[in-house]
């Protein structure tokens, strides 16, 4: 009864989803024809904009559609294994002869088998025992030891991050100095290790400025070292869930990538030009493409390209007025040309907007704005 139940609940669902999808496929179709018949360029960039969320809709509703036809396939054969179970079970009760004996070897079996598995269980906690020993003896690898800074962009302040043979980080952000001691690393991934603090030490320098928090959430915290820099990583879980090591917070990423020396050897700050003077609130058009750009290259930290390889579009949008922008590479410049660009496109790579407290935000996401820079600033 539940199988067919569901087989009808998803024929409703099917139909109420294909109907969905004439109506997506209707708005997209008019929407592609309105965006070629119109003039005006702000309205065109909205048209553009409202095109990519209905087109992101379809293909959610496609996939949609995929995992109701893989739930009935799983509904039927959830069926059948019943049915064969019962058939079994009909078959098996018909030997009420022998029925005592195979509960008393169900019993024995059921023991040896918890025997095993304690076994097994104390060997392992052995082995993970002998496994931290030796960890300890070594926290920092050698090639992690001394000092390595950068730039941080959201906090709009040089970052160091020193590492000691006597297992202490010592972050600096700014005038800010935070200082974590660990007891041991634990590889977790292809160069990604995963910090283990000392009784009573807290993360402050593990990942300074991250933006984290919420609810029934935990945390680790973690090092990615690269072939020349580091980048500090967060991972996110629910208390109750185990952490993906190989999912890190990626809005952590981007401005914490940190190369070998002292501030003063990598110090970026002096290459930008930041004015806390300037109302974000009242930018002119070339202050947000300015601004946006001065973030988007600072983050991306591809030394192949300038500014000049990127074209930036911006309008106040009448929706909601807030001013938006996106960044396209601009695949007419040498430097596009020699990293092997297709010259017929000047692809979309990344979405800014000014948010009414005058914060800049990128998207990230269908819809996740996240705030990037409180203070204005160009290269």
């Amino acid at each position: 009864m539940d199988g067919q139940r569901l087989k009808e609940d998803n024929k409703l669902q099917t139909r109420k989803d294909e109907t969905q999808e004439e109506v997506l496929k209707n708005k997209i179709s008019r929407l592609r024809a309105a965006l070629e018949l119109e003039k005006d360029p702000n309205l065109k960039k909205e048209i553009l904009l409202l095109l990519e969320e209905y087109e992101a809709s379809y293909k959610a509703l496609i996939q949609k559609k995929r995992f109701l036809k893989y739930l009935l396939f799983a509904a039927a054969a959830i069926a059948i294994i019943i049915a064969v179970l019962f058939f079994m079970f009909l078959k098996d009760s018909s030997r009420s002869s022998t029925s005592s004996s195979q509960v008393h070897h169900f019993r024995e079996s059921t023991a040896s088998s918890e025997k095993d598995k304690t076994e097994k269980t104390t060997a392992a906690e052995s082995s993970d025992k002998k496994k931290s020993k030796s960890t300890n003896l070594n926290a920092f690898p050698r090639t992690l030891l001394g000092t390595w800074s950068g730039y941080l962009s959201y906090a709009q302040e040089d970052m160091s991050m020193t590492f000691t043979e006597d297992n202490i980080v010592k972050t600096t952000v700014g005038s800010n100095t935070y200082t974590s001691r660990i007891d041991s690393l634990e590889k977790v991934g292809t160069n990604t290790y995963l910090y283990h603090l000392s009784p009573n030490s807290e993360p402050t320098a593990l990942a300074p400025g991250a933006q984290i928090g919420g609810a029934r959430i935990k945390y680790a915290y973690g090092i990615y070292l690269g072939e020349d820099y580091i980048v500090p990583i967060v991972w996110q879980a629910s208390e109750n869930a185990d952490f993906d090591y190989s999912k890190p917070l990626e809005n952590n990423q981007p401005d914490y990538r940190l190369t070998k020396g002292n501030a003063s050897q990598n110090s970026s700050k002096a290459t930008r030009k930041k004015d806390s003077q300037v109302d974000t609130k009242n930018l002119t058009t070339q202050q947000v493409e300015d601004w946006v750009i001065a973030h988007y290259l600072d983050s991306n930290k591809d030394n192949r390209f300038t500014k000049a390889d990127f074209i930036i579009e911006s309008w106040k949008a009448q929706t909601d007025g807030l001013v938006y922008a996106i960044v396209r590479e601009n695949h007419d410049t040498d430097a596009m040309k020699e990293a092997g660009a297709d010259p017929n496109v000047n692809p979309a790579v990344a979405h800014y907007r000014i948010n009414a407290n005058g914060e800049l935000e990128k998207l990230s996401g269908a819809d996740n704005w996240t705030v990037v820079s409180r203070t204005y600033y160009t290269d």
